[in-house]
């Protein structure tokens, strides 16, 4: 009878370590890639993998809203898309976390030119 449930105590054990393992590596890689989205979604963008490098930074705004950095590139990459109101929320966000960042200033302002653009001669009289 000891046998059996000293059996069953080290079989509990086992599992214990074995699910505590995997959780601290679950754990530990998202906090590795968490550090490492920033750098991999810099590259995505200059290889013109804008889908791409737009998750990873998505993810890693989740968790975290107030890096600069990471806002000014997605930003980039609206603008590049074309996706002016998308580029200009993240500028407008950029410029409340950092009133005096020129990158952010000078996007929303070529944002705006590009949505302010109108041309009279386009239209008949």
């Amino acid at each position: 009878m000891k046998t059996v449930r000293a059996k069953a105590f080290f079989k509990a054990i086992t599992y214990f370590r074995t699910e505590w393992h995997r959780y601290l590596k679950k754990f530990l890689h998202k906090k590795i890639k968490v550090k490492m989205d920033i750098t991999d979604a810099k590259l995505l963008f200059e290889q013109n993998e804008l889908e791409e490098a737009l998750q990873l930074l998505n993810e890693f705004i989740l968790t975290n809203g107030s890096d600069v950095q990471s806002l000014n590139l997605r930003a980039r990459i609206h603008y590049k898309k074309q996706k002016w109101g998308n580029a200009m929320n993240d500028y407008t966000t950029v410029l409340e976390i950092d009133p005096v960042n020129a990158e952010a200033k000078s996007g929303l302002a070529m944002a705006r030119n590009i949505l302010g653009y109108f041309t009279p001669d386009m239209f008949n009289p």
